[in-house]
C-alpha cells in the first residue's frame, strides 16, 4: 500500500484540500479529505485525474511537420493521405516500436496518462501477414508498457478502397483483412490478455456493409463490454460519396443500420446534421473530437455547441499528433466555436459556468467511455491515473480551484505538468519521462531513415 496526501485534488467536479489517496496494486482504495498527512505519506501539491486520449494513430508522429507545403492548389485532405500512405508503407517493427514509445512518452509528459489506439495497419508491405498476424500489434502493446501509458488498443478493420469499390490501392493492402481474419485477429490479441481491447471499424467507405454487420455481431456476443470506434462523416467528400452510393449520409446509414449505443464512439463526426448530432446523443454514444488535426486537415468545425444543447458526451483524441497536449486540444475545441459563433465561453453550462472545468470534465467523463477503462477518475476503484500541476509556472499563480482549469488550458502554459502517475508509478517527474534520453535516441536511430526521400 503506498499514501499520497495533496494540498488539494479534483475530485469528479469538487476541488478538495488535504486529501490522503491510499493505492494498492495501481488502483485507487480510498481517500479521505481534510486530513492531516502522516510521516510515511508522499506529499504532493495540486493534483487532477490523467487525462484519457480517445483517438491515436501513434505511427503518423513521424509525418508531423512534413506535409505543411502545397504540391497543388487543391491541397487538402486527400492529398495528405497519399503522403500517410507512404510512411506507412515504410513502417516495419522496428520503426513503429520507436516511433510509439516517443509518442506515448510525449502523452505523458503532457498529461495524457491513457490511448486508445486505433491501429489498422496490420500486415507486411504488399499485404504478406507476418508471423505471428499480430506482430504490429504487438509492438504497439510493448511500447505502451515499457512507456507505461495505460492503452486500449483498437485494431481496425479495413476493406475496401472506398465505397462500393474491394480493389485495394497497393498501400491499402497492408491495412486489409476479412471480417473473417479479422475477427480471427481479435482472438487473437484477446487471448494473449495483455491488453485492453475494443472493435475498430475504419469508416463506411472501408469497411463494407455485409462485414460491419459480422463484426459487430462479433463484438456484441464477444466483447459487449468493449468499446466500439469509428470514423464517420470527417470530410465533406466522404458524406457526398456516401449519399451516392446508399442515398444516405454516413451517420444517417450508420445509425439505421447498426445498434449504435453508448458503446460507440464516432470520431470526428464533423459534418453531421443537428437532428443527427441529437439522435447520437439520444443513443449515449460518445463523439471523439480530435480539434488539431481536424484543423490541420482542413475537415471543418464540428457542431459542438448543438451537440452540447443535445446533452452530447464527447472525448478528445490526439489523432495525427500533429499536437500531442490535451490542453491544446480543448482550447482549441472552444476556440473554433467562438470563431463560428462570434461570442464566448461556448463549453460553460449552467451547472459549470467555468469554461475551463467544464471542457475538463467532458473530456474526462467521455475518454472513460472511449476506452472502456476505469480511469481519469479519482475515485475508490478507479484506476490510480494523477497528474500533479505545476504551480510553479507563473501562467498559473494566483488561481485556486476551477480558475485553475481555466489557466491550464486557457492561459497556454508550456510546463503545466509536472508529475504524472500511472497505475500508481510515477512515469514523468519534473516534466520529464523517466526513460526520456533512452527513447529519443532510439527515435532519433531511425526516423532520418524513415523518411529519407518521402
Amino acid at each position: 500500500m503506498q499514501t499520497l496526501h495533496a494540498q488539494s485534488v479534483l475530485l469528479d467536479q469538487t476541488w478538495r484540500s488535504n486529501v490522503r489517496i491510499s493505492i494498492d496494486d495501481g488502483v485507487i482504495r480510498s481517500i479521505a479529505a481534510n486530513v492531516d498527512g502522516a510521516s510515511t505519506d508522499e506529499q504532493v501539491g495540486v493534483v487532477l485525474p490523467g487525462i484519457p486520449n480517445a483517438h491515436s494513430h501513434a505511427f503518423q508522429r513521424a509525418l508531423v511537420g512534413r506535409t505543411e507545403f502545397a504540391k497543388d492548389a487543391d491541397d487538402n485532405f486527400w492529398t495528405w493521405r497519399n503522403a500517410m500512405y507512404a510512411l506507412s508503407e515504410k513502417l516495419a517493427p522496428e520503426n513503429l516500436h520507436a516511433i510509439a514509445e516517443l509518442v506515448y512518452m510525449e502523452m505523458l509528459e503532457a498529461g495524457y496518462t491513457s490511448v486508445a489506439e486505433f491501429h489498422y495497419v496490420h500486415h507486411q508491405p504488399g499485404g504478406a501477414v507476418y508471423d505471428p498476424a499480430t506482430r504490429l500489434t504487438d509492438v504497439l502493446i510493448e511500447a505502451a508498457a515499457n512507456t507505461g501509458i495505460r492503452l486500449t488498443i483498437i485494431p481496425t478493420l479495413y476493406l475496401s478502397r472506398t465505397f462500393g469499390d474491394l480493389e485495394l490501392a497497393p498501400p491499402q493492402r497492408r491495412f486489409a483483412n476479412s471480417a473473417a481474419a479479422f475477427i480471427r485477429l481479435m482472438d487473437e490479441i484477446r487471448k494473449s490478455g495483455h491488453a485492453e481491447t475494443g472493435i475498430g471499424l475504419h469508416s463506411l467507405r472501408a469497411v463494407p456493409p455485409t462485414a460491419i454487420e459480422t463484426v459487430s455481431e462479433y463484438a456484441r456476443t464477444e466483447i459487449p463490454s468493449a468499446p466500439v470506434h469509428i470514423h464517420i462523416a470527417e470530410q465533406q467528400r466522404e458524406v457526398d460519396e456516401c449519399l451516392a452510393f446508399t442515398g444516405q449520409g454516413p451517420v444517417e446509414w450508420l445509425l439505421d443500420h447498426c445498434d449504435v449505443d453508448e458503446r460507440w464512439c464516432l470520431v470526428h463526426a464533423t459534418h453531421a446534421a443537428p437532428e443527427q448530432l441529437q439522435a447520437i446523443a439520444d443513443r449515449g454514444a460518445t463523439v471523439v473530437l480530435c480539434p488539431t488535426t481536424e484543423a490541420n486537415l482542413g475537415d471543418g468545425v464540428f457542431r459542438f455547441s448543438d451537440f452540447a444543447a443535445c446533452g452530447g458526451q464527447f472525448a478528445i483524441g490526439s489523432d495525427s499528433q500533429v499536437n500531442v497536449d490535451p490542453f491544446e486540444e480543448m482550447r482549441l475545441l472552444e476556440y473554433g466555436q467562438r470563431l463560428t459563433h462570434c461570442r464566448r465561453n461556448i463549453a460553460a453550462t449552467g451547472q459549470q459556468a467555468h469554461t475551463g472545468a467544464a471542457l475538463f470534465g467532458a473530456c474526462l467523463a467521455g475518454g472513460r467511455a472511449a476506452l472502456g477503462q476505469h480511469c481519469g477518475r479519482i475515485a475508490a476503484g478507479y484506476a490510480a491515473d494523477l497528474i500533479v500541476v505545476n504551480t510553479d509556472d507563473p501562467r498559473l499563480m494566483g488561481f485556486e480551484e476551477d480558475e485553475l482549469l481555466d489557466a491550464l488550458i486557457f492561459a497556454g502554459p508550456n510546463s503545466a505538468v509536472a508529475d504524472v502517475m500511472v497505475a500508481g508509478e510515477w512515469q514523468v517527474t519534473a516534466g520529464r519521462h523517466t526513460r526520456r534520453t533512452e527513447i529519443l535516441a532510439a527515435f532519433r536511430d531511425v526516423i532520418g531513415g524513415l523518411l529519407q526521400n518521402s
